[in-house]
Protein backbone atom coordinates (compact mmCIF):
# COMPACT_ATOMS: atom_id res chain seq x y z
CA UNK A 1 0.00 0.00 0.00
CA UNK A 2 2.69 1.99 0.64
CA UNK A 3 4.35 1.24 -2.53
CA UNK A 4 0.95 2.48 -4.24
CA UNK A 5 0.07 5.74 -2.35
CA UNK A 6 3.73 7.10 -3.03
CA UNK A 7 3.20 7.48 -7.04
CA UNK A 8 0.19 10.07 -6.83
CA UNK A 9 1.90 12.01 -4.09
CA UNK A 10 5.20 12.15 -6.81
CA UNK A 11 2.70 12.78 -9.54
CA UNK A 12 1.38 15.90 -7.84
CA UNK A 13 4.47 17.23 -6.58
CA UNK A 14 5.76 17.32 -10.67
CA UNK A 15 2.38 19.09 -11.88
CA UNK A 16 3.21 21.67 -8.47
CA UNK A 17 6.86 22.31 -9.65
CA UNK A 18 5.69 22.67 -13.21
CA UNK A 19 3.31 25.14 -12.08
CA UNK A 20 5.30 27.15 -9.91
CA UNK A 21 8.06 27.10 -12.54
CA UNK A 22 5.83 28.08 -15.22
CA UNK A 23 4.24 30.81 -12.51
CA UNK A 24 8.14 32.15 -11.97
CA UNK A 25 8.65 32.08 -15.63
CA UNK A 26 5.55 34.51 -15.96
CA UNK A 27 6.65 36.53 -13.51
CA UNK A 28 10.23 36.96 -15.27
CA UNK A 29 8.33 37.80 -18.76
CA UNK A 30 6.06 40.70 -17.29
CA UNK A 31 9.05 41.68 -15.17
CA UNK A 32 11.31 41.84 -18.21
CA UNK A 33 8.43 43.45 -20.72
CA UNK A 34 8.22 46.29 -17.75
CA UNK A 35 11.56 46.99 -17.89
CA UNK A 36 11.68 47.13 -21.37
CA UNK A 37 8.37 49.13 -21.05
CA UNK A 38 10.34 51.65 -18.38
CA UNK A 39 13.84 51.82 -20.79
CA UNK A 40 11.86 52.91 -24.17
CA UNK A 41 9.54 55.10 -21.70
CA UNK A 42 12.96 56.87 -20.10
CA UNK A 43 14.55 56.66 -23.58
CA UNK A 44 11.71 58.73 -25.02
CA UNK A 45 11.68 61.45 -21.87
CA UNK A 46 15.08 61.99 -21.90
CA UNK A 47 14.74 62.75 -25.82
CA UNK A 48 11.77 65.23 -25.14
CA UNK A 49 13.65 66.74 -22.28
CA UNK A 50 16.64 67.37 -24.85
CA UNK A 51 14.59 69.26 -27.43
CA UNK A 52 13.15 71.06 -24.17
CA UNK A 53 16.46 72.55 -23.38
CA UNK A 54 17.62 73.18 -26.79
CA UNK A 55 14.67 75.03 -27.57
CA UNK A 56 15.24 76.99 -24.36
CA UNK A 57 18.69 77.68 -25.50
CA UNK A 58 17.72 78.53 -29.21
CA UNK A 59 15.57 80.91 -27.47
CA UNK A 60 17.31 82.59 -25.26
CA UNK A 61 19.80 83.11 -27.72
CA UNK A 62 17.60 84.78 -30.00
CA UNK A 63 17.24 87.17 -26.76
CA UNK A 64 20.66 87.42 -26.15
CA UNK A 65 22.72 87.39 -29.28
CA UNK A 66 20.95 91.43 -30.36
CA UNK A 67 22.38 92.72 -26.71
CA UNK A 68 25.36 91.70 -26.93
CA UNK A 69 26.03 93.08 -30.40
CA UNK A 70 24.79 96.09 -29.24
CA UNK A 71 27.41 95.64 -26.10
CA UNK A 72 30.19 95.25 -28.62
CA UNK A 73 29.22 98.02 -30.81
CA UNK A 74 28.78 100.01 -27.64
CA UNK A 75 32.53 98.83 -26.98
CA UNK A 76 34.02 99.81 -29.84
CA UNK A 77 32.60 102.90 -29.93
CA UNK A 78 34.09 104.07 -26.63
CA UNK A 79 37.24 102.66 -28.23
CA UNK A 80 36.84 105.04 -31.09
CA UNK A 81 36.32 107.30 -28.60
CA UNK A 82 39.70 106.83 -26.63
CA UNK A 83 41.45 106.80 -30.11
CA UNK A 84 40.05 110.41 -30.94
CA UNK A 85 41.09 111.56 -27.18
CA UNK A 86 44.30 110.29 -27.80
CA UNK A 87 44.90 111.57 -30.95
CA UNK A 88 43.65 115.13 -29.41
CA UNK A 89 46.34 115.23 -26.93
CA UNK A 90 49.09 115.03 -29.66
CA UNK A 91 47.10 117.88 -31.61
CA UNK A 92 47.53 120.52 -28.44
CA UNK A 93 51.12 119.76 -28.02
CA UNK A 94 51.40 120.18 -31.44
CA UNK A 95 50.14 123.76 -31.25
CA UNK A 96 51.72 124.44 -27.81
CA UNK A 97 54.74 124.10 -29.68
CA UNK A 98 54.18 126.03 -32.78
CA UNK A 99 52.89 128.92 -31.90
CA UNK A 100 48.65 128.30 -31.59
CA UNK A 101 49.12 127.04 -34.92
CA UNK A 102 47.30 123.89 -36.06
CA UNK A 103 49.44 120.81 -37.59
CA UNK A 104 48.88 121.57 -41.51
CA UNK A 105 47.06 118.70 -43.33
CA UNK A 106 50.59 117.59 -45.03
CA UNK A 107 53.76 118.35 -43.03
CA UNK A 108 56.75 118.39 -45.86
CA UNK A 109 56.66 114.15 -47.24
CA UNK A 110 54.26 113.46 -44.39
CA UNK A 111 50.89 113.77 -43.98
CA UNK A 112 49.08 115.04 -40.51
CA UNK A 113 48.83 111.85 -38.92
CA UNK A 114 52.55 110.42 -39.69
CA UNK A 115 54.23 113.38 -38.51
CA UNK A 116 52.10 113.65 -35.00
CA UNK A 117 52.97 109.29 -34.89
CA UNK A 118 56.61 110.33 -35.51
CA UNK A 119 56.29 112.89 -33.24
CA UNK A 120 54.63 112.42 -30.25
CA UNK A 121 52.74 108.93 -30.57
CA UNK A 122 55.55 106.32 -31.58
CA UNK A 123 54.65 103.17 -31.82
CA UNK A 124 51.10 102.92 -30.81
CA UNK A 125 50.31 105.09 -33.65
CA UNK A 126 48.43 102.40 -35.62
CA UNK A 127 46.08 101.39 -32.98
CA UNK A 128 45.52 105.12 -32.10
CA UNK A 129 44.23 106.33 -35.68
CA UNK A 130 42.57 102.87 -36.46
CA UNK A 131 38.63 103.08 -35.81
CA UNK A 132 37.74 99.15 -34.27
CA UNK A 133 34.84 99.13 -36.84
CA UNK A 134 37.31 99.15 -39.62
CA UNK A 135 38.81 96.10 -41.38
CA UNK A 136 42.06 97.81 -42.84
CA UNK A 137 44.58 99.32 -40.11
CA UNK A 138 47.11 102.13 -41.55
CA UNK A 139 48.92 104.89 -40.58
CA UNK A 140 49.09 106.12 -44.31
CA UNK A 141 46.34 107.30 -46.22
CA UNK A 142 43.77 105.08 -44.84
CA UNK A 143 43.62 106.09 -41.24
CA UNK A 144 39.82 106.28 -39.74
CA UNK A 145 39.73 109.71 -38.78
CA UNK A 146 39.82 112.37 -41.65
CA UNK A 147 41.21 115.66 -40.95
CA UNK A 148 39.02 118.43 -41.69
CA UNK A 149 41.97 120.04 -44.27
CA UNK A 150 39.39 122.87 -46.10
CA UNK A 151 39.07 125.03 -43.10
CA UNK A 152 41.62 123.55 -40.12
CA UNK A 153 44.44 122.41 -41.97
CA UNK A 154 44.86 124.32 -44.73
CA UNK A 155 43.07 127.84 -45.82
CA UNK A 156 41.50 126.68 -49.00
CA UNK A 157 38.23 128.07 -47.89
CA UNK A 158 39.59 131.50 -47.11
CA UNK A 159 40.93 132.22 -50.26
CA UNK A 160 44.85 132.21 -48.96
CA UNK A 161 47.14 131.39 -51.59
CA UNK A 162 49.64 129.96 -49.14
CA UNK A 163 47.25 128.12 -47.44
CA UNK A 164 48.40 127.90 -43.52
CA UNK A 165 46.64 126.08 -41.10
CA UNK A 166 43.87 127.47 -38.35
CA UNK A 167 45.56 129.16 -35.50
CA UNK A 168 43.58 129.00 -31.98
CA UNK A 169 42.63 132.74 -31.70
CA UNK A 170 41.07 132.74 -35.72
CA UNK A 171 38.27 130.16 -33.78
CA UNK A 172 35.17 131.85 -32.92
CA UNK A 173 33.80 128.37 -31.22
CA UNK A 174 36.51 125.89 -30.69
CA UNK A 175 33.76 123.91 -28.75
CA UNK A 176 32.02 123.69 -31.74
CA UNK A 177 34.43 122.84 -34.76
CA UNK A 178 35.21 119.84 -36.09
CA UNK A 179 38.84 118.90 -36.31
CA UNK A 180 38.52 115.45 -37.05
CA UNK A 181 36.01 112.27 -37.31
CA UNK A 182 35.18 109.22 -38.23
CA UNK A 183 35.93 109.39 -42.15
CA UNK A 184 34.95 106.93 -44.85
CA UNK A 185 37.24 106.67 -48.07
CA UNK A 186 34.98 107.48 -51.19
CA UNK A 187 37.34 104.93 -53.27
CA UNK A 188 37.35 101.94 -50.87
CA UNK A 189 34.66 100.75 -48.23
CA UNK A 190 36.68 99.06 -46.02
CA UNK A 191 38.88 102.09 -44.56
CA UNK A 192 39.28 105.50 -43.83
CA UNK A 193 40.99 108.51 -44.88
CA UNK A 194 42.99 111.28 -43.49
CA UNK A 195 41.44 113.76 -44.87
CA UNK A 196 37.81 114.56 -44.47
CA UNK A 197 36.06 116.38 -46.90
CA UNK A 198 33.30 119.08 -45.59
CA UNK A 199 30.59 118.72 -48.08
CA UNK A 200 29.17 115.54 -49.59
CA UNK A 201 31.10 113.74 -52.21
CA UNK A 202 30.54 110.47 -53.93
CA UNK A 203 33.88 110.35 -55.65
CA UNK A 204 36.95 111.39 -55.28
CA UNK A 205 38.70 111.41 -58.79
CA UNK A 206 41.75 111.73 -56.98
CA UNK A 207 42.17 108.87 -54.67
CA UNK A 208 42.80 111.27 -51.71
CA UNK A 209 39.84 112.39 -49.75
CA UNK A 210 37.20 110.89 -47.94
CA UNK A 211 33.67 111.65 -46.69
CA UNK A 212 32.15 112.05 -42.94
CA UNK A 213 31.28 108.38 -41.87
CA UNK A 214 28.37 108.26 -39.17
CA UNK A 215 29.63 104.14 -38.66
CA UNK A 216 29.00 103.85 -35.02
CA UNK A 217 24.90 102.74 -35.23
CA UNK A 218 24.57 106.26 -37.26
CA UNK A 219 26.75 108.13 -34.75
CA UNK A 220 29.51 109.84 -36.05
CA UNK A 221 32.26 110.55 -33.51
CA UNK A 222 34.18 113.90 -33.47
CA UNK A 223 37.15 115.42 -31.78
CA UNK A 224 36.64 118.72 -31.58
CA UNK A 225 39.00 121.90 -31.85
CA UNK A 226 38.76 122.26 -27.90
CA UNK A 227 40.12 118.65 -27.58
CA UNK A 228 36.74 117.11 -25.85
CA UNK A 229 35.08 114.03 -27.97
CA UNK A 230 31.73 113.55 -28.80
CA UNK A 231 28.99 112.26 -30.95
CA UNK A 232 26.06 113.73 -33.74
CA UNK A 233 23.45 111.15 -34.41
CA UNK A 234 22.78 111.37 -37.96
CA UNK A 235 20.00 110.37 -40.45
CA UNK A 236 22.25 108.85 -43.04
CA UNK A 237 25.23 107.33 -41.53
CA UNK A 238 27.12 107.75 -45.60
CA UNK A 239 25.69 110.92 -45.83
CA UNK A 240 25.78 112.89 -42.32
CA UNK A 241 26.25 116.27 -44.19
CA UNK A 242 22.83 117.24 -43.19
CA UNK A 243 23.65 117.58 -39.21
CA UNK A 244 27.14 118.66 -39.73
CA UNK A 245 26.34 121.13 -42.02
CA UNK A 246 28.62 122.04 -45.62
CA UNK A 247 31.68 123.78 -45.78
CA UNK A 248 32.42 124.61 -48.90
CA UNK A 249 32.24 127.75 -50.24
CA UNK A 250 29.93 126.91 -52.96
CA UNK A 251 27.51 125.36 -51.04
CA UNK A 252 27.27 126.96 -47.93
CA UNK A 253 24.95 126.25 -45.25
CA UNK A 254 23.66 128.33 -42.26
CA UNK A 255 24.74 125.69 -40.04
CA UNK A 256 28.06 124.09 -40.14
CA UNK A 257 30.38 122.67 -37.66
CA UNK A 258 33.21 122.77 -39.95
CA UNK A 259 34.24 126.81 -40.39
CA UNK A 260 36.73 128.57 -38.52
CA UNK A 261 33.49 131.32 -37.90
Amino acid sequence: MNNYSAEPIKGNEIQLRNRALTSFMRFLANRWRQAMRNLFMLKIFTLIELLVVIGIIAILAAMLLPALNKARKTAKSAQCTSNLKQIGMPLVSYRNDFSGMFIPAAVGADNWAVFLSNRYLGQKAVGVFNCPETTFASLGTYISYGYNWYHIGTSYYYGSKTTPPAKENQLKNPSKTITNLDTRHLNFNDRGCFLVNSWYSATSPSGQNGNAYARHSSNVNILWADGHVSPIKCANPLNPYYELGTGNINYPTKKTYWDRL
